[in-house]
């Protein structure tokens, strides 16, 4: 897997427990996204913007989330897997994959892009890999986690997964 960030995990915001197995938290980049940027673009206000116009739906609805997570869970690490927005091995395997899909919103892009950012300065790694999608990557790096002994819980927009 290509990382554009490094390997290594950066700890986690919080107070951790080392006398057990270290909890890694990983997280579904584009599915929290998703999801917290249509919780606030279907709302009867609209999606959040700043005074400038400057979409904000996915930056504070993710990191909402993800900060809620970190203090339930008190992980002593983060990262976070996003798609990189081009064919992966299941469009090669189906033309249809995702055929039927919406065109992703215009504003969704530089939210998401900030949102990278913000991760970036807060030292929460970013995984991603050619070919795969977060989700895949997830799979992967939870295995390859949990056989060198560490607990490992998936946040996604659907629920908190445990391995």
């Amino acid at each position: 897997m290509n990382n554009t960030e490094s390997r290594s995990f950066s700890p986690a915001i919080g107070d951790a427990n080392t006398a057990t197995a270290p909890l890694v938290i990983l997280v579904d980049g584009h599915s929290l996204a998703f999801r917290s940027y249509y919780a606030f673009a279907t709302s009867r206000k609209g999606p959040l913007r700043t005074a400038t116009g400057i979409p904000t739906s996915i930056c504070f609805g993710f990191l909402n989330s993800l900060t809620q997570v970190i203090e339930l869970h008190q992980p002593q690490y983060v990262a976070v897997a996003f798609d990189l927005g081009e064919p992966t091995f299941r469009h090669q395997a189906d033309a249809n994959y995702k055929a039927g899909r919406e065109e992703t919103p215009e504003d969704f892009i530089p939210d998401l892009e900030n949102l990278q950012r913000l991760l970036a300065a807060m030292h929460i790694p970013i995984v991603t890999a050619a070919g795969y999608e977060a989700d895949d990557v997830l799979g992967t790096l939870a295995k390859q986690l949990s056989a060198e002994g560490c607990q490992v819980k998936i946040l996604s927009a659907i629920a908190i997964y445990f391995s």
